[in-house]
């Protein structure tokens, strides 16, 4: 394993916002949209069905499909943390969390 520079997060972080940036333009708020109508229940699928896959990956020892899934994954997680983070009522969709 290389050594890691301390910019690497920072550059990981950049390439991941470009990523988002590329997709948003090809198919616009489409992942927002459906946890803001569903729920945040989507994106946990969606989260869990890129984990299983990586957990695949692993097994198989596929580097360079790993490192694009684990981008995918942290893209998700980006997605719905920015959803939820400023729109908390999708708490309150498809039986999402109580606030108790």
């Amino acid at each position: 394993m290389g050594k890691k520079s301390p910019n690497t997060n920072r550059a990981i972080a950049e390439t991941l916002l470009a990523m988002l940036d590329v997709k948003n333009d090809g198919y616009g708020n489409s992942f927002q949209d459906l946890i803001k109508e569903f729920g945040i229940e989507p994106a946990l699928f969606q989260i869990l069905h890129k984990s299983n896959r990586i957990k695949a990956m692993l097994h198989n020892r596929e580097y360079d499909s790993l490192i694009d899934t684990l981008f995918d994954l942290a893209g998700y997680c980006v997605l719905t943390l920015s959803t939820v983070y400023f729109d908390k009522s999708v708490y309150d969709l498809g039986g999402g969390v109580d606030e108790d």
